[in-house]
């Protein structure tokens, strides 16, 4: 989130009020949707393994991606 508070040149609190303004979603669930898409292109490769489909879309565990695969509003 930093990051791309200071790419726009905002702060991090003001950055996550506009982007929820004009883009309708939070920044996490974007991210999240992103990651989402993503994992489910990499799962149709057999050679991936799931914990290293997560670490590949930024996330920590298996579990973290099972939940984001899981959840219906992303």
């Amino acid at each position: 989130m930093p990051d791309l508070a200071d790419i726009a040149a905002m702060s991090e609190r003001n950055f996550t009020r506009i982007f929820k303004k004009e883009s309708g979603v939070t920044v996490n669930q974007y991210i999240n949707s992103i990651r989402k898409a993503k994992a489910r292109e990499w799962m149709k490769n057999l050679n991936l393994s799931r914990a290293e489909i997560a670490a590949r879309v930024g996330l920590q565990s298996e579990k973290q991606l099972t939940r984001i695969l899981a959840n219906p509003s992303l």
